[in-house]
C-alpha cells in the first residue's frame, strides 16, 4: 500500500506536467480520492501531515463534496500544529465558497484565462491582511499583483 504522502506528492507532480490532458488528470484524481480514502478508513489515528496531504488530495476533487472535505481535513490538520496546513485551510475554505457562487476569503485561488494571463478570482474585501498574514497568506495587494 503506498503512503498518503507518495499519493500527494504523485497530486502535486501531476499539476506540473505540461504533458498532461485534462481527462487524463481527472482519471488520476478519481483514482488517489478512492484510494485515499481505502487508507484512511483502515488507519486507527492519522498524523497531521496525513491530514495535511489528504486535505490535498481532495482539494483538487471537483464536488463542494470534495471540497467540504477538505476543509474538515486541513482544519484538523492546523488544529494538530501543522504550520504548513494553514495556507491550505485558507485555499481549502477559498475553493469552496467559489464553488457555492461566493467571492472567496482570502484570495488564494485563480483563474488561467485562454492567453495564459491568471486571474484572482473576486474577493470579500470584510478579511484582512492580519486576517490572511495568520494562514500564511499574502496581502491582498500582493495576491493581485500576481
Amino acid at each position: 500500500m503506498r503512503s498518503l504522502k507518495t499519493i500527494f506528492h504523485e497530486d502535486q507532480k501531476d499539476r506540473c506536467n505540461i504533458n498532461m490532458t485534462r481527462e487524463e488528470m481527472t482519471r488520476r484524481d478519481i483514482h488517489r480520492r478512492r484510494e485515499v480514502r481505502r487508507i484512511i478508513s483502515g488507519k486507527k489515528s492519522l498524523t497531521p501531515d496525513d491530514f495535511y496531504h489528504v486535505a490535498f488530495v481532495f482539494h483538487h476533487g471537483p464536488s463542494k463534496a470534495d471540497s467540504q472535505h477538505a476543509v474538515r481535513l486541513a482544519q484538523e490538520s492546523v488544529k494538530r500544529g501543522s504550520k504548513k496546513a494553514k495556507w491550505l485551510y485558507a485555499a481549502t475554505v477559498d475553493r469552496l465558497l467559489i464553488k457555492n457562487g461566493k467571492r472567496q476569503k482570502f484570495g488564494t485561488q485563480f483563474r488561467k484565462k485562454k492567453n495564459g494571463e491568471w486571474i484572482l478570482f473576486p474577493v470579500d474585501t470584510k478579511t484582512t491582511d492580519a486576517q490572511r498574514a495568520n494562514l500564511n497568506v499574502p496581502p491582498l495587494i500582493q495576491l493581485k499583483r500576481r
